[in-house]
């Protein structure tokens, strides 16, 4: 966490005219971006990855830092935020613009939000922005979010699923990439989102 928060302070006000772009990858993802290059592309162009998902541990990641804790830390530097997406809607420019964040969090779901901050990354006025699924909503209700011992149990998905049914189908995704790191592991391979496009 703390050599997260330290490379992301490193750029206040994004680095060669355009916001530092932050992505938290989980399995649910990897799988989805297995499915959709433009996807898989817009993740590996990000300037950091942040593991999300305890299912990680499974393909080797070793320190998972979730993209709440993340947010709420960076909430708390004293800087200028700004929450867009969840129940709040779909992102405003112009209100982007007129507000002028060092932080921009987008909760839209992925890949909807990557593909929305890439889209826009060159226009947003922000030094750093940063992709949150259902973090705003879990800020906003705290039920949403399962207890921190059941998390580092592993089964926040299951708390997750119980109180948002609607999620079994994305769930299924938690299978198949449970069987695509068996094979790959199987084969001596590995998984992509290691890196970004400056060094990561």
């Amino acid at each position: 966490m703390d050599q997260a928060v330290e490379r992301i302070q490193v750029h206040p006000r994004g680095v060669l005219g355009k916001p530092y772009f932050i992505v938290t990858p989980n399995p649910e993802q990897i799988v989805q971006a297995q499915e959709d290059e433009e996807f898989r592309k817009i993740l590996n162009s990000a300037d950091l990855a942040i593991p999300d998902g305890s299912g990680l541990r499974l393909a080797g990641v070793k320190t998972r830092v979730t993209g709440i804790e993340l947010m709420e830390v960076l909430m708390k530097t004293g800087k200028r935020v700004m929450l867009v997406g969840g129940k709040r809607g779909w992102p405003d420019l112009a209100k982007i613009n007129k507000v002028k964040p060092d932080f921009l969090f987008v909760g839209l779901g992925a890949p909807k939000q990557e593909k929305w901050v890439y889209e826009n990354l060159s226009q947003l006025p922000v030094g750093v922005v940063m992709v949150v699924g259902g973090a705003i909503d879990q800020i906003a209700d705290p039920s949403l979010r399962p207890p921190k011992w059941l998390d580092q149990m592993g089964l926040g998905w299951l708390y997750r699923l119980l109180r948002q049914p609607w999620r079994w189908q994305r769930q299924l995704r938690l299978l198949k990439f449970g069987w695509m790191v068996t094979c790959l592991a199987a084969r001596g391979w590995h998984l992509f989102c290691s890196g970004g496009r400056r060094g990561n």
